[in-house]
């Protein structure tokens, strides 16, 4: 049985996940990122790392106000429900064009920062989304 964290009641762990459950946390990634690479390279993976969240943060923002956008009546059939707004699509290019900045540091430690961000991304997205609008 797998339990994920926001959706399911962890409250009889107390915390105590750890090396047993071979969890994997962001900072244990952005140190085997930051041991991969070399002395002088270390602040551009910093910067890396730094434009891959304010890019993921505007992405996340971007998300939740479509999400929690006005919307027509439920039986008005409409072209309108799903587009989205210019800045949604710049926010996701510069997400991309800083997931593959990261990429091209370590493919297979920045593989694994990328898809937890994006996981938390479309979790919380998704949460956000059946709160406001009581999606069942």
């Amino acid at each position: 049985m797998v339990r994920l964290k926001g959706r399911d009641n962890l409250n009889d762990l107390k915390g105590q996940l750890g090396a047993d459950f071979r969890s994997v946390t962001l900072s244990s990634l952005h140190l085997s990122l930051f041991a991969s690479v070399e002395e002088g390279d270390r602040k551009n993976v910093a910067q890396a790392l730094d434009f891959l969240y304010r890019t993921a943060s505007r992405l996340y923002t971007s998300e939740n106000e479509f999400n929690k956008r006005a919307r027509p009546a439920a039986g008005t059939p409409s072209l309108m429900n799903n587009l989205r707004d210019p800045a949604h699509f710049t926010a996701m290019r510069e997400f991309n064009a800083a997931k593959e900045g990261l990429l091209n540091v370590n493919s297979k430690v920045s593989r694994n920062i990328i898809r937890l961000i994006e996981k938390d991304i479309e979790v919380s997205v998704r949460t956000s989304a059946r709160t406001t609008l009581k999606i069942k």
